[in-house]
């Protein structure tokens, strides 16, 4: 994925059971501390697509890659 690709959740409701059928702009790239191991690790910004001037939203890229996919 890339910046300016919208994504979407690969699975529609969370685990409180809530659906979650939002999109997703991908925003940028950048590094976060893994707060288990204390190490640096890739990450993926995002926002929702219709509040792009809301709140960003930072997901290590493994798990970002695990639970979001291209919107078609």
């Amino acid at each position: 994925m890339k910046i300016g690709d919208i994504v979407e959740h690969i699975n529609k409701k969370n685990k409180s059971g809530c659906l979650d059928d939002k999109k997703y702009v991908v925003y940028g790239k950048c590094r976060m501390k893994n707060p288990t191991t204390r190490e640096w690790v890739d990450a993926i910004q995002y926002k929702e697509a219709d509040n792009i001037s809301g709140d960003i939203y930072v997901r290590e890229l493994e798990d970002f890659k695990s639970r979001f996919k291209l919107f078609e």
